[in-house]
C-alpha cells in the first residue's frame, strides 16, 4: 500500500513496484480512505507513507492502522530533519524523497519479501 496525498508520486510510484515484480499495489492520496481500505481487508504486507499529509501525518496513520500488527512500513518525507518518526511504541524507517528515493524503497520491499520466504 502506498499513501502520498500527491497524486505524481503514487501513480509513478506503483507503476516503479510493478515494474519490479511487486503485485497487487494500491495506493491512496488520502490517508483517512487508506484506513477505511484497511478497516474493511485488513493490514496490508508492507506500507509505504508520505509524512505530511492533510488530515493525518504518516506517523498518526501507522499508529492508527498497526496497532497490534506487526507490519513493515517505510515513511517518505522530503524533510526528514524536521520531523519526529517515532511513535509511541516505534521508531519508523525513514526514505528522504531524492533521486533515487524509489530505487530505495523498491529494494528495502524486495528485501523484505525474500525474508519472508
Amino acid at each position: 500500500m502506498v499513501i502520498d496525498d500527491m497524486s505524481s508520486i503514487t501513480l509513478v510510484l506503483r507503476e516503479w513496484l510493478k515494474d519490479a515484480g511487486v503485485s497487487d499495489v494500491i495506493t491512496f492520496e488520502d490517508p483517512r480512505e487508506a484506513v477505511e481500505e484497511i478497516r474493511k481487508n485488513g493490514v496490508p504486507d508492507f506500507i509505504v507513507t508520505d509524512y505530511n499529509m492533510p488530515g493525518m501525518n504518516g506517523v498518526e496513520f501507522l499508529e492508527k492502522v498497526t496497532a497490534g500488527n506487526d507490519v513493515r512500513a517505510i515513511i517518505m518525507t522530503a524533510y526528514p530533519s524536521e520531523v519526529d518518526f517515532r511513535s509511541t511504541t516505534k521508531t519508523y524507517e525513514v526514505i528522504e524523497k531524492k533521486i533515487g528515493f524509489m530505487d530505495t524503497i523498491v529494494r528495502k520491499i524486495r528485501s523484505s519479501e525474500e525474508k519472508d520466504r
